[in-house]
């Protein structure tokens, strides 16, 4: 699920490359036009990257974005920079400040990744996992004994990251050019959310829960370069839904039983996704002139998505395009 887990990994390792490093295919482009009819989602505001929300007086322009860098993001990025000049304020998951705030608290308290008191990762995972959770862990440079005692969804948040983007930045990920920009032109940057959200999430998930997130990552492994491909193409098409839709397939094609795939799914939506839509929501009518609020691009669509809860509280919502004007008049 690479929303808050592929963030809160990000910013864990504090390094990681653009996605050019990845050598593998887009999976979903490889589908037979059928198969690739079959999966797409009906489900409220299914495509597209770039919307516009109104009510009355109030503007909302909604931007999708992707964490890590990639070269199309300098075009993109300099065609949002109207925008951001005719906003009163930028809304990110997590602004500069927080963000700062956020690995100063995991610095001060081990106990935020690490389990001193519990039994080893290994014990929890069984012998046959954790040969292949350390075979995982040093191609992206990490010593597993370095992982023995640390939360199970820590380290899967580390497994989000395929061994193909190691090592270089994230500061290039669009959600960071445009902070960047509106830093630029002394716009004030605001977090959607507490900048400890991250941790009170993963922290009430059951520990079974956490250990299957990481066994979803191994299963996934051989295909890690093709994913993390699949996952920025569909991005840049605009069909973040699509990529969910893809990736359950997958997990079925793998093995997995589709009632645990669903179960599990259904876990991660409610803990990643919609929960902290839901709480986003009064965050971005509170705002005081037109705002512009950039954040990862599934929280967009879906019955439970942003646009769909904004839609259903009185607001136009509309796709909009670079270029276009905005705040409408």
């Amino acid at each position: 699920m690479k929303t808050l887990l592929h963030a809160f990994g990000l910013l864990l390792a504090l390094s990681l490359p653009g996605l050019a490093q990845c050598q593998g295919q887009d999976l979903i482009a490889a589908l037979p036009p059928q198969a690739r009819a079959d999966l797409a989602p009906d489900v409220p505001f299914a495509k597209g990257n770039l919307w516009q929300a109104r009510r009355g007086d109030a503007h909302l322009l909604l931007i999708g974005t992707y964490h890590l860098d990639d070269p199309r993001f300098g075009p993109l990025a300099e065609a949002l920079a109207p925008a951001l000049q005719a906003a009163t304020g930028l809304f990110v998951e997590l602004s500069p400040k927080d963000e700062a705030a956020l690995k100063a608290q995991i610095a001060g308290n081990p106990d935020t990744v690490f389990d001193q008191s519990g039994p080893s990762l290994r014990d929890q995972l069984g012998e046959a996992d954790w040969a292949r959770l350390a075979k995982a862990l040093a191609s992206r440079g990490t010593p597993a004994p370095a992982a023995l005692k640390m939360r199970p969804w820590v380290v899967a948040a580390m497994l989000e990251a395929p061994a193909c983007l190691m090592p270089a930045t994230v500061e290039r990920g669009l959600d960071r050019r445009l902070t960047t920009l509106a830093t630029t032109q002394d716009l004030p940057v605001t977090s959607l959310e507490p900048a400890d959200t991250a941790l009170k999430v993963f922290a009430a998930l059951t520990p079974a829960d956490q250990l299957e997130m990481i066994r979803q990552a191994l299963m996934a492994e051989p295909q890690a370069e093709d994913m993390a491909v699949t996952l920025t193409e569909a991005y840049f098409r605009g069909e973040s839904q699509l990529y969910l839709a893809f990736t359950r397939a997958e997990a079925i094609r793998l093995g997995m039983d589709p009632a645990e795939v669903d179960r599990q799914m259904e876990v991660m939506f409610a803990a990643l996704l919609d929960g902290r839509n839901a709480a986003w929501i009064p965050v971005l009518e509170a705002a005081q002139g037109p705002h512009v609020a950039a954040f990862g691009a599934l929280h967009l669509g879906g019955e439970k998505g942003v646009l769909n809860l904004l839609a259903a509280r009185g607001w136009t919502v509309t796709q909009w395009t670079p270029g276009d004007a905005w705040p409408t008049p």
